[in-house]
């Protein structure tokens, strides 16, 4: 059942079961979806989840790109040792975020050595030897963000696909969706702003006596900030869009 609405999810789960929702609440919660793949790879990054296991160095699972969130769930049969990672585009730090180049794996190649000992005690010992090549390099998707408790995280993403082809078009279309969404946090930053200074206007306020900061967007950041309604990392963000 929907965890929201409580309707049937059966016929109408959203993608690949990321969340227990029907599609009309998690397109309402999360955006439209605008990219999804099956098979994704988590390497690491969030302190609360490993990276891999006994014979991988990533977890498998779910990765979903909506309008608003990045969501990685880990893809278990026992439904308790599932999780999720949900990363609101609002609180990614644009400035750390790319594509990291890592060597996918190493191999050993080579020969051993051979010792035949005879009837008279007398031995043939043949030695050999090896080397350790790489086998190619692999691409991961860094997307550093604040979550929900004010800590920053640094998760780190795999697609495969043929020639990195899906690793640079996620990467692009990250980009595009965190820049409009800041920008629409802005927007609505500024909205707020103009509002504020009408409703002292139609209350007699004497405007005249105001400082210019007081009028300004990256003033009411600071004050946001010190009140804790943004993190030191949503702040530098956020007036980055304002003084470009």
């Amino acid at each position: 059942m929907c965890t929201v609405c409580n309707r049937d999810v059966s016929a109408a789960t959203f993608q690949n079961g990321i969340v227990k929702m029907c599609k009309p609440c998690a397109v309402q919660k999360f955006g439209n979806t605008l990219l999804t793949a099956t098979y994704g790879q988590y390497y690491g990054g969030h302190k609360a989840y490993l990276a891999g296991g006994m014979f991988s160095d990533f977890q498998t699972g779910s990765l979903v790109m909506t309008e608003n969130y990045l969501i990685f769930q880990k893809n278990h049969k026992d439904n308790a040792k599932r999780w999720e990672i949900i990363i609101p585009f609002k609180n990614v730090i644009v400035s750390g975020w790319g594509i990291e180049e890592v060597t996918r794996r190493k191999q050993v190649s080579g020969f051993g050595g051979l010792v035949d000992v005879n009837q008279d005690g007398r031995g043939d010992i043949a030695m050999g030897g090896g080397f350790i090549h790489e086998s190619g390099k692999a691409h991961h998707l860094v997307v550093p963000y604040v979550d929900q408790n004010g800590i920053p995280q640094q998760p780190r993403f795999g697609i495969s696909s043929l020639g990195g082809k899906a690793i640079r078009e996620w990467s692009a279309k990250l980009y595009e969706r965190v820049v409009e969404v800041k920008k629409k946090e802005a927007a609505e930053l500024n909205k707020q702003n103009e509002a504020q200074l009408k409703r002292q206007q139609s209350e007699g306020v004497d405007l005249s006596t105001k400082t210019v900061s007081n009028e300004d967007p990256v003033h009411i950041l600071k004050i946001r900030l010190a009140k804790g309604e943004i993190t030191k990392e949503q702040y530098d963000e956020l007036r980055k869009v304002f003084e470009s």
